[in-house]
């Protein structure tokens, strides 16, 4: 789940009568947060996307009625999922070890994962084409990593 928050204030100049000069004086002042839920995807079990689903708005004013409008609501999760996309990579290949890169792997789910201490990880799940000589030499490969 991603919170989201946000303050918006408009600002404006105001001149006084009979030359008193100016003051600056508050136009509007708007608050608003929403709750979007994020879900990882595979597609065609290589790639990983994002489905987003809003799960509460709260806004005030113009605000309220611009977030929760067919026309703003859209963008406003296309933006969210953009901005974290790229966080993800393209390819969930490349997080494979070398050895296993040229196995055929093919992802079949993907859920985020708490690792602590304020970090998010991505846990994917999929099947490898290996033949038991490949099994045996990656596991023996193993053996020997830190």
């Amino acid at each position: 789940m991603l919170t989201i928050r946000g303050h918006y204030e408009r600002w404006g100049c105001v001149d006084w009568p009979l030359g008193l000069g100016r003051a600056k004086t508050r136009l509007l002042e708007q608050n608003g947060s929403t709750i979007v839920a994020l879900t990882p995807q595979i597609q065609d079990g290589q790639m990983i996307s994002l489905n987003s689903e809003i799960l509460s708005l709260e806004a005030d004013g113009l605000l309220k009625s611009l977030l929760s409008d067919d026309v703003i609501g859209p963008p406003l999760r296309k933006l969210i999922v953009d901005a974290i996309q790229p966080a993800l990579g393209r390819s969930l290949r490349v997080a494979l070890p070398a050895d296993l890169k040229g196995s055929n792997p093919v992802f079949t789910s993907a859920r985020f994962v708490d690792l602590g201490e304020g970090k998010l990880g991505l846990r994917a799940e999929g099947r490898l084409g290996l033949s038991a000589d490949k099994v045996r030499e990656f596991f023996t490969g193993l053996r020997g990593r830190p």
